[in-house]
């Protein structure tokens, strides 16, 4: 007969625990067997060590698409040249996971014609990878990388064109991190959540019209407006498919039932009709619908960092891999990263069409920028009463590589040109992407010496002037800001920045300053305004409405912002002489920022960055973190 054992409790403070108790309990009222059955059944059953893999791959020669798409494209073809899907599945009962999927193109091309949108759109050597990968009591590594050799883009709106561009060798890498510290007691002090965004390329080049942002718009609302009646139609289609497939599997079963079993057969025929299906159907169209014409909220209005560590701390709550501060000063912070570095970069913008006579040429070279974002809990009131988010967020920009020699800080690494065409110059709009580049950046660059490996001398007179020169340049701007709950009026929340700029050299100017450089405000003015604002600032007739306009260039946004600035220190003082050295009184920063109609630039430029810039990144980074990297990490 089994002899009965009761589990004894030791009074060390390791067992007081409630799971130390509830296996205490099933020890004491599980019987035991005696030690030989045990170890026979051990000796019988060991345990048994598992994983499964999963490894698939799809590949094809070739792709090719002819398409009718009504008049919204016209006639769409699509040639897709040696593709690839490859990816593997690893898992254990260890939770373990790795999972990756990866898919290349050696080429693809877009082209559209006949309809609303045309153009085409040219991608070679596209890579697209994605990894997941989770250990045990580890935190999950995501990792996604999208690589092109090269993209070439034009794009047309009721068959005028309205954006061209190449892209030569875009990279850009997504991953998450997940750390923690811990103090000399091994107790936690703070702990990190953070997105980081990684890109680079050789050479990026755009040709742009003052409409290319409204058309850009339009062209999205045509296509997801001819997409979603497409999808209407075909789901209409399937629907009555399937309602007739079933309706005839009904018959059958019912001929074969109706004379043994009568009433199993009116049951069957009681069954419910496509009209619930379609219901279905339509409802979740509705909330597509609803989803996407949503009115987006603005980014200084949102409060996305609350919902994101109100996550973060679910996750320390229940998950082991990231575990909360110990600590009274204990921090966990979360943010993000998005760096960009390019060798060079073009942007002409067109006064007008893209068959303008003028147009304004912007070209950097050895440019960088990095974003960073943090964001934390902290109290609001002296009381320590009321919890809010304090976010800090530093734009820095760079022109010049890290190591500069002692020629190198006096060469110019951006320009900025007025161009004009050339008597007979002529270029048609249904011409190669290659030839408009050329004629509107390639050419005028060529002009100013300013190309890199090639002397070739200019093929067009174009007339090219230049109205300013910068050398190697770091750029840091910082900003804090405290955030409650909702946006609130009383008190306003304060935006504090600080921008400090340091050159390495002299900025160059245009001899002729005030005469020349009036066209480039002017021109921005037009890209910025949007036709549904009414007239330009420049059209108005009042001369005192026009003055506080140009004083308050963002009092639109005002009313939406709540949000104050103020600006505690401001460090921009650059040497300044003229292109060509014939005057030596050139003007000083602020008359030269007064002629740009930037007025108070210690309030105007911090607050330009962050509505434009830091304001997009910081939404950019919450919304990756939010509904990627938590909603993996929950799932664990």
């Amino acid at each position: 007969m089994p002899v009965r054992r009761e589990a004894s409790l030791s009074p060390s403070s390791e067992l007081n625990t409630p799971t130390s108790n509830r296996i205490s309990v099933i020890r004491s009222s599980t019987p035991k067997t005696p030690k030989s059955s045990q170890n026979q059944k051990q000796q019988q059953h060991p345990p048994i060590e598992w994983a499964a893999s999963c490894v698939f791959t799809m590949q094809w020669k070739e792709l090719n698409v002819n398409a009718q798409m009504s008049n919204t494209m016209g006639n769409t073809t699509l040639h897709v040249r040696n593709g690839l899907l490859r990816g593997h599945l690893n898992i254990s009962p260890k939770r373990y996971r790795d999972i990756a999927v990866t898919f290349k193109l050696l080429s693809t091309h877009l082209n559209a014609q006949g309809g609303a949108i045309s153009g085409e759109v040219a991608i070679s050597k596209l890579l697209i990878s994605i990894r997941h990968k989770k250990l045990e009591e580890k935190a999950p590594e995501n990792t996604a990388k999208l690589e092109f050799k090269n993209i070439e883009s034009r794009i047309e709106w009721m068959s005028r064109p309205i954006f061209i561009a190449k892209f030569v060798d875009p990279k850009i890498i997504l991953s998450d991190e997940w750390r923690y510290n811990r103090d000399a007691k091994d107790i936690v002090t703070e702990s990190t959540c953070l997105i980081n965004v990684a890109g680079s390329w050789t050479n990026l080049e755009m040709i742009i019209t003052k409409m290319t942002v409204d058309d850009l718009t339009k062209i999205v609302k045509k296509l997801h407006a001819f997409f979603d009646e497409q999808i209407k139609n075909s789901r209409m289609m399937w629907v009555t498919e399937l309602e007739q497939q079933r309706r005839d599997a009904q018959n059958r079963r019912i001929s074969l039932t109706f004379e043994k079993e009568p009433a199993l057969a009116n049951a069957i025929q009681n069954l419910p009709q496509a009209s619930s299906v379609s219901s279905f159907g339509s409802t979740f169209s509705e909330t597509i619908s609803n989803a996407t014409s949503s009115v987006p909220v603005d980014h200084y209005l949102d409060r996305h960092w609350h919902r994101v560590l109100d996550l973060i701390t679910n996750i320390q709550m229940s998950k082991a891999f990231f575990p909360l501060p110990g600590t009274s000063e204990g921090i966990t912070l979360t943010g993000g990263t998005i760096e960009f570095e390019a060798k060079s970069i073009s942007l002409a913008c067109m006064n007008g069409e893209m068959s303008a006579p003028s147009w304004a040429l912007f070209h950097m070279r050895e440019a960088s920028i990095d974003v960073r974002n943090t964001a934390k809990y902290t109290y609001l009131d002296d009381e320590h009463s009321v919890v809010g988010i304090n976010m800090e967020q530093k734009f820095m920009f760079k022109l010049g590589s890290a190591n500069l020699t002692q020629s190198e800080t006096h060469d110019s690494k951006a320009v900025v040109c007025r161009v004009q065409h050339g008597r007979h110059f002529m270029i048609r709009n249904n011409a190669s992407i290659e030839m408009w580049l050329d004629s509107m950046i390639g050419d005028p660059l060529r002009h100013l010496n300013f190309t890199d490996g090639t002397k070739d001398s200019p093929k067009h007179s174009h007339n090219v002037l230049e109205l300013f020169q910068f050398p190697a340049l770091e750029a840091i701007l910082t900003t804090i800001q405290n955030q409650g709950n909702e946006p609130a009026s009383d008190p306003m929340e304060n935006v504090k920045s600080s921008f400090v700029c340091e050159f390495h050299s002299a900025v160059c100017v245009q001899t002729d300053f005030n005469a020349q450089v009036g066209f480039l405000p002017d021109l921005l003015k037009s890209y910025t305004h949007s036709p549904s604002d009414g007239p330009l600032i420049s059209e108005a007739k009042d001369s005192r409405v026009q003055r506080a306009k140009e004083l308050n260039p963002l009092d639109p946004d005002e009313k939406r912002d709540p949000r104050k600035y103020e600006c505690l220190q401001w460090i921009v003082d650059p040497k300044i002489r003229f292109i060509d050295r014939f005057k030596w009184n050139p003007p000083v920063v602020d008359q030269i920022l007064r002629q740009l109609q930037i007025f108070d630039h210690r309030t105007t430029i911090p607050k330009v960055m962050q509505r434009g810039v830091l304001d997009r990144c910081d939404s950019l980074l919450a919304a990756l973190l939010e509904n990627v990297v938590i909603k993996l990490a929950l799932k664990e």
